[in-house]
Protein backbone atom coordinates (compact mmCIF):
# COMPACT_ATOMS: atom_id res chain seq x y z
CA UNK A 1 0.00 0.00 0.00
CA UNK A 2 2.85 2.38 0.87
CA UNK A 3 4.51 1.67 -2.46
CA UNK A 4 1.35 2.48 -4.39
CA UNK A 5 0.79 5.65 -2.34
CA UNK A 6 4.37 6.84 -2.94
CA UNK A 7 4.12 6.19 -6.68
CA UNK A 8 0.73 7.89 -6.87
CA UNK A 9 2.13 11.01 -5.20
CA UNK A 10 5.43 11.11 -7.12
CA UNK A 11 4.08 10.26 -10.59
CA UNK A 12 2.65 13.75 -11.31
CA UNK A 13 5.96 15.33 -10.29
CA UNK A 14 7.81 12.95 -12.59
CA UNK A 15 5.48 13.87 -15.44
CA UNK A 16 6.07 17.61 -14.87
CA UNK A 17 9.87 17.33 -14.64
CA UNK A 18 10.01 14.98 -17.63
CA UNK A 19 7.87 17.33 -19.71
CA UNK A 20 10.06 20.28 -18.69
CA UNK A 21 13.16 18.34 -19.77
CA UNK A 22 11.67 17.57 -23.19
CA UNK A 23 10.52 21.19 -23.65
CA UNK A 24 13.98 22.57 -22.89
CA UNK A 25 15.60 20.10 -25.30
CA UNK A 26 13.08 21.02 -27.99
CA UNK A 27 13.70 24.75 -27.52
CA UNK A 28 17.45 24.17 -27.71
CA UNK A 29 17.12 22.37 -31.04
CA UNK A 30 14.68 24.98 -32.40
CA UNK A 31 17.01 27.85 -31.53
CA UNK A 32 20.06 26.13 -33.01
CA UNK A 33 18.14 25.62 -36.24
CA UNK A 34 16.86 29.21 -36.21
CA UNK A 35 20.36 30.60 -35.63
CA UNK A 36 21.74 28.63 -38.57
CA UNK A 37 18.86 29.78 -40.76
CA UNK A 38 19.36 33.44 -39.81
CA UNK A 39 23.11 33.19 -40.36
CA UNK A 40 22.51 32.09 -43.92
CA UNK A 41 19.96 34.84 -44.54
CA UNK A 42 21.80 37.72 -42.86
CA UNK A 43 24.91 37.18 -44.99
CA UNK A 44 23.05 37.60 -48.30
CA UNK A 45 23.53 40.66 -50.47
CA UNK A 46 21.08 43.48 -49.64
CA UNK A 47 17.88 43.38 -51.67
CA UNK A 48 16.79 46.73 -53.11
CA UNK A 49 13.11 47.14 -52.22
CA UNK A 50 12.61 50.77 -53.29
CA UNK A 51 9.34 50.91 -55.28
CA UNK A 52 9.02 52.86 -58.50
CA UNK A 53 6.72 55.85 -58.82
CA UNK A 54 3.20 54.69 -59.64
CA UNK A 55 3.33 51.57 -57.49
CA UNK A 56 0.67 51.50 -54.79
CA UNK A 57 2.34 49.39 -52.14
CA UNK A 58 5.41 47.52 -51.00
CA UNK A 59 5.66 43.88 -52.03
CA UNK A 60 6.24 42.73 -48.45
CA UNK A 61 2.92 44.24 -47.34
CA UNK A 62 0.86 42.26 -49.83
CA UNK A 63 2.59 38.86 -49.76
CA UNK A 64 1.40 35.99 -47.59
CA UNK A 65 3.25 34.74 -44.52
CA UNK A 66 5.04 31.94 -46.37
CA UNK A 67 6.35 34.23 -49.12
CA UNK A 68 7.32 36.87 -46.55
CA UNK A 69 9.38 34.36 -44.58
CA UNK A 70 11.03 33.03 -47.72
CA UNK A 71 11.89 36.41 -49.25
CA UNK A 72 12.19 39.01 -46.50
CA UNK A 73 12.58 37.53 -43.02
CA UNK A 74 16.02 38.58 -41.71
CA UNK A 75 17.13 39.34 -45.26
CA UNK A 76 19.27 42.48 -45.57
CA UNK A 77 17.41 45.07 -47.63
CA UNK A 78 18.08 48.61 -48.77
CA UNK A 79 15.64 51.36 -49.58
CA UNK A 80 15.97 54.97 -50.69
CA UNK A 81 13.84 57.90 -49.63
CA UNK A 82 13.52 61.13 -47.68
CA UNK A 83 12.90 61.23 -43.93
CA UNK A 84 10.07 63.30 -42.47
CA UNK A 85 11.38 64.14 -38.99
CA UNK A 86 8.26 66.15 -38.17
CA UNK A 87 6.24 62.92 -37.92
CA UNK A 88 8.64 60.68 -36.04
CA UNK A 89 7.48 58.69 -33.01
CA UNK A 90 9.47 57.71 -29.93
CA UNK A 91 8.84 54.18 -28.64
CA UNK A 92 9.98 53.50 -25.07
CA UNK A 93 12.73 50.91 -24.78
CA UNK A 94 15.03 49.99 -21.89
CA UNK A 95 18.55 48.93 -22.87
CA UNK A 96 21.01 47.68 -20.24
CA UNK A 97 18.76 49.14 -17.51
CA UNK A 98 18.85 52.58 -19.18
CA UNK A 99 15.58 54.19 -20.17
CA UNK A 100 15.45 55.39 -23.74
CA UNK A 101 13.56 55.37 -27.00
CA UNK A 102 13.60 53.81 -30.43
CA UNK A 103 13.14 56.53 -33.04
CA UNK A 104 10.50 55.64 -35.66
CA UNK A 105 10.67 58.04 -38.60
CA UNK A 106 8.59 57.95 -41.81
CA UNK A 107 10.73 57.51 -44.92
CA UNK A 108 8.95 58.66 -48.09
CA UNK A 109 10.08 56.42 -50.92
CA UNK A 110 7.89 57.16 -53.95
CA UNK A 111 4.59 58.48 -55.30
CA UNK A 112 1.68 56.10 -55.76
CA UNK A 113 -0.69 55.97 -58.74
CA UNK A 114 -2.65 58.93 -57.32
CA UNK A 115 0.44 61.06 -56.86
CA UNK A 116 0.44 60.75 -53.06
CA UNK A 117 3.66 60.29 -51.12
CA UNK A 118 4.03 56.74 -49.85
CA UNK A 119 6.48 55.64 -47.22
CA UNK A 120 7.51 53.22 -44.51
CA UNK A 121 8.36 53.75 -40.86
CA UNK A 122 12.03 53.14 -40.14
CA UNK A 123 13.30 52.22 -36.68
CA UNK A 124 16.45 54.31 -36.77
CA UNK A 125 17.89 52.97 -33.52
CA UNK A 126 17.96 53.72 -29.80
CA UNK A 127 18.69 56.98 -27.99
CA UNK A 128 19.06 57.63 -24.27
CA UNK A 129 16.19 59.38 -22.49
CA UNK A 130 18.25 62.52 -21.78
CA UNK A 131 18.77 63.09 -25.51
CA UNK A 132 15.13 62.74 -26.54
CA UNK A 133 14.65 66.43 -27.36
CA UNK A 134 18.22 67.17 -28.41
CA UNK A 135 17.83 66.15 -32.07
CA UNK A 136 21.11 64.30 -31.68
CA UNK A 137 19.75 61.67 -34.06
CA UNK A 138 19.37 64.22 -36.87
CA UNK A 139 21.94 64.47 -39.63
CA UNK A 140 21.65 68.14 -40.57
CA UNK A 141 23.43 67.56 -43.89
CA UNK A 142 20.81 65.01 -44.98
CA UNK A 143 17.58 66.74 -43.93
CA UNK A 144 15.15 66.81 -46.88
CA UNK A 145 17.66 64.89 -48.97
CA UNK A 146 17.30 61.41 -50.40
CA UNK A 147 19.37 58.76 -48.66
CA UNK A 148 19.80 55.00 -48.78
CA UNK A 149 18.97 52.96 -45.68
CA UNK A 150 19.99 49.37 -44.94
CA UNK A 151 18.17 47.10 -42.53
CA UNK A 152 15.64 44.30 -42.24
CA UNK A 153 11.86 44.23 -42.59
CA UNK A 154 9.90 43.43 -39.43
CA UNK A 155 6.22 42.78 -38.77
CA UNK A 156 4.24 45.15 -36.57
CA UNK A 157 4.49 44.36 -32.86
CA UNK A 158 0.69 44.60 -32.59
CA UNK A 159 0.44 40.91 -33.49
CA UNK A 160 2.53 39.56 -30.59
CA UNK A 161 0.92 38.05 -27.49
CA UNK A 162 2.48 40.50 -25.02
CA UNK A 163 1.52 43.56 -27.06
CA UNK A 164 1.10 46.65 -24.87
CA UNK A 165 -1.50 49.16 -26.19
CA UNK A 166 -0.26 52.68 -26.86
CA UNK A 167 -1.72 56.06 -25.97
CA UNK A 168 -0.33 58.29 -28.69
CA UNK A 169 -2.31 61.33 -27.59
CA UNK A 170 -0.74 61.11 -24.13
CA UNK A 171 2.64 60.31 -25.68
CA UNK A 172 2.87 56.89 -24.01
CA UNK A 173 4.18 54.59 -26.72
CA UNK A 174 5.35 51.13 -25.67
CA UNK A 175 4.95 49.04 -28.83
CA UNK A 176 5.50 49.48 -32.56
CA UNK A 177 1.98 49.39 -33.98
CA UNK A 178 2.51 50.31 -37.63
CA UNK A 179 -1.18 50.65 -38.54
CA UNK A 180 -1.79 52.92 -35.56
CA UNK A 181 1.28 55.01 -36.37
CA UNK A 182 0.24 55.43 -40.01
CA UNK A 183 -3.24 56.59 -39.02
CA UNK A 184 -1.96 58.91 -36.29
CA UNK A 185 0.65 60.56 -38.51
CA UNK A 186 -1.46 60.58 -41.66
CA UNK A 187 0.84 58.34 -43.67
CA UNK A 188 -1.10 57.20 -46.73
CA UNK A 189 -0.83 53.51 -47.51
CA UNK A 190 -3.39 51.63 -49.66
CA UNK A 191 -5.35 48.89 -47.90
CA UNK A 192 -6.32 46.90 -51.02
CA UNK A 193 -4.61 43.51 -50.92
CA UNK A 194 -2.65 44.40 -47.82
CA UNK A 195 -1.69 41.37 -45.74
CA UNK A 196 0.57 42.92 -43.11
CA UNK A 197 1.89 46.12 -41.55
CA UNK A 198 5.67 46.21 -41.65
CA UNK A 199 8.40 48.59 -40.63
CA UNK A 200 12.11 48.64 -41.37
CA UNK A 201 14.71 48.24 -38.63
CA UNK A 202 17.86 50.04 -39.71
CA UNK A 203 20.78 47.72 -39.06
CA UNK A 204 24.54 48.03 -39.02
CA UNK A 205 25.83 45.46 -41.49
CA UNK A 206 29.29 46.99 -41.30
CA UNK A 207 28.45 50.00 -43.45
CA UNK A 208 28.49 52.37 -40.46
CA UNK A 209 30.69 52.89 -37.44
CA UNK A 210 28.80 55.12 -35.03
CA UNK A 211 30.46 53.91 -31.83
CA UNK A 212 28.54 55.38 -28.92
CA UNK A 213 26.83 58.07 -31.00
CA UNK A 214 23.06 58.09 -31.19
CA UNK A 215 20.95 56.56 -32.44
CA UNK A 216 22.58 53.21 -31.65
CA UNK A 217 21.92 50.67 -34.38
CA UNK A 218 21.55 46.92 -33.82
CA UNK A 219 24.21 44.82 -35.49
CA UNK A 220 23.47 41.79 -37.64
CA UNK A 221 24.97 39.67 -34.85
CA UNK A 222 22.29 40.88 -32.43
CA UNK A 223 19.64 38.96 -34.38
CA UNK A 224 21.45 35.72 -33.52
CA UNK A 225 21.10 36.20 -29.78
CA UNK A 226 18.37 35.42 -27.27
CA UNK A 227 18.10 36.04 -23.55
CA UNK A 228 18.15 32.25 -23.18
CA UNK A 229 20.65 30.74 -25.61
CA UNK A 230 20.83 27.02 -26.58
CA UNK A 231 23.54 26.28 -23.99
CA UNK A 232 21.31 27.66 -21.24
CA UNK A 233 18.42 25.52 -22.45
CA UNK A 234 20.73 22.50 -22.22
CA UNK A 235 21.64 23.42 -18.64
CA UNK A 236 17.97 23.71 -17.73
CA UNK A 237 17.29 20.39 -19.46
CA UNK A 238 20.03 18.71 -17.42
CA UNK A 239 18.46 20.03 -14.22
CA UNK A 240 15.00 18.69 -15.08
CA UNK A 241 16.49 15.37 -16.22
CA UNK A 242 18.28 15.06 -12.87
CA UNK A 243 15.03 15.62 -10.99
CA UNK A 244 13.21 13.11 -13.20
CA UNK A 245 15.87 10.47 -12.66
CA UNK A 246 15.86 11.17 -8.93
CA UNK A 247 12.11 10.59 -8.71
CA UNK A 248 12.35 7.39 -10.75
CA UNK A 249 15.29 6.23 -8.62
CA UNK A 250 13.40 6.91 -5.40
CA UNK A 251 10.49 4.83 -6.68
CA UNK A 252 12.87 2.01 -7.50
CA UNK A 253 14.40 2.10 -4.02
CA UNK A 254 10.97 2.15 -2.41
CA UNK A 255 9.89 -0.96 -4.29
CA UNK A 256 13.16 -2.74 -3.47
CA UNK A 257 13.40 -1.71 0.18
CA UNK A 258 9.78 -2.04 1.28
Amino acid sequence: MKKILFTTISAPFCYVTGSAYLWQKRRKIEKIQEIECRKGTLTKEPLDITPKNGEDSFNFNVCNSEDFKETYEYRPVKISGIYDHSKEIFVERTVDHHRGYCVLTPLYTHLNSKGDKVGIFVDRGWIDDEYRNSKIHYDSEKINKKEEIMGIIRDTEAIVKNYIPNDLKENRVMSIDVKEFEEFRGIKMPEIGRERYCFMRETDFGQKNKGNLYPQLPSAQSFLSWYVMPDRHQAYANFWLFLTCTIVGCNFLVYVAI
